[in-house]
């Protein structure tokens, strides 16, 4: 449920978007730019609609499979590793199973997930052609 995260954004405000600028609406950003998930103007043929999907230990993500980690911090990178550029959400209830992102930028092809209490690596997955991807969580 995107009411209940909360945006953690790491990005700096100038550089990697295609205009360079921060936003927070589409109206800030250059004609033919909308601002992007990470809150940058990004050309509108660089940004997609990105698909997350988890489950836990082989299970469909419920309550019960997520008892031990109720909520999941979700980052977006892109492989090129610089980590000031990376950005994401906490808390993500784990019990919800999908997060849909919208205009997320085409740099950001990774996503990895960490427990929202102890920070432990969860899982990580590729975003793929089809701006979907599928990750097991091992808690």
């Amino acid at each position: 449920m995107r009411a209940l995260a909360v945006a953690i954004v790491v990005a700096g405000c100038g550089g990697n978007g295609s205009s360079g600028g921060a936003c927070t609406q589409d109206a800030q950003c250059d004609s033919g730019d909308v601002c992007a998930a990470n809150g940058l103007c990004w050309s509108a043929d660089s940004v997609r609609n990105a698909r997350i999907q988890w489950t836990v230990g082989g299970q469909p993500a419920s309550a019960a499979s997520c008892s031990s980690i109720p909520n999941l911090d979700m980052y977006f990178t892109a492989p090129e590793g610089d980590s000031s550029e990376d950005f994401g959400y906490a808390p993500v209830p784990c019990a919800e199973g999908v997060f849909t992102e919208l205009k997320l930028p085409d740099i950001y092809t990774d996503v990895q997930f960490l427990d929202d209490v102890s920070q432990a690596p969860l899982g990580e997955g590729t975003i793929g052609g089809t701006a979907s991807t599928s990750v097991d969580l091992e808690p």
